[in-house]
């Protein structure tokens, strides 16, 4: 049942935070109401059945905010590997495209991961920080990432990062993105900004 009155996400005194409820974020993170479909469009997310299979794959993004786009990569991560690290990134910027804390944005994966009830294939959700250098953030990524038992491949379709682990060696795994041209964090920021008259 939804609540009458609405509830701050948070309540940080930022010019560029962005006062969404629950249920006005939850528009952007509903499941596929045709459980058939979903799995009919997992299925179909790669070429062969006989795709390499995983130890662990890394999953990485601002997640300004996490919408759907973002949980259908996760499904499709435990398509091809036992287990999924999510990696949290620019961490530790506070900008008009990255309103939402780390700690939020870790909260809302959490939630995510427990009403999926894939706990026990989610090895680790960790903060990747942003360095102005693409090698010294190479290098910390992997560091921290090394410390939660580390990963076999990458999946997702961000071209300069796949591009950075391409280069350090780990098999980049691009996948069918999931209706990309309503679910993305740009778009969706752009409708919340319009709701409450924030600038963009």
């Amino acid at each position: 049942m939804l609540e009458t009155k609405p509830r701050l996400l948070e309540s940080i005194p930022d010019l560029w935070h962005i006062p969404a409820t629950e249920q006005e974020l939850a528009l952007f993170t509903l499941p596929f109401r045709d459980r058939i479909k979903q799995q009919a469009m997992l299925d179909d997310t790669f070429e062969t059945a006989a795709h390499k299979y995983y130890d662990s794959v890394l999953l990485i993004g601002r997640f300004q905010p996490i919408h759907y786009g973002h949980i259908f990569l996760s499904l499709q991560g435990l398509q091809i590997a036992k287990k999924i690290t999510i990696g949290i990134g620019s961490s530790n910027v506070k900008d008009k495209d990255n309103p939402w804390s780390k700690e939020m944005r870790k909260t809302r994966w959490e939630n995510v991961v427990d009403t999926l009830g894939i706990g026990n294939r989610i090895n680790d959700i960790v903060f990747l920080p942003d360095y102005n250098n693409d090698d010294v953030w190479l290098t910390n990524t992997i560091a921290t990432l090394d410390t939660t038992g580390g990963f076999n491949a990458v999946i997702g379709n961000n071209g300069p990062v796949n591009e950075l682990f391409k280069w350090a060696g780990y098999p980049i795994v691009t996948t069918k993105e999931y209706h990309r041209e309503a679910f993305q964090g740009k778009e969706i920021r752009k409708v919340l900004r319009k709701k409450y008259g924030l600038p963009c």
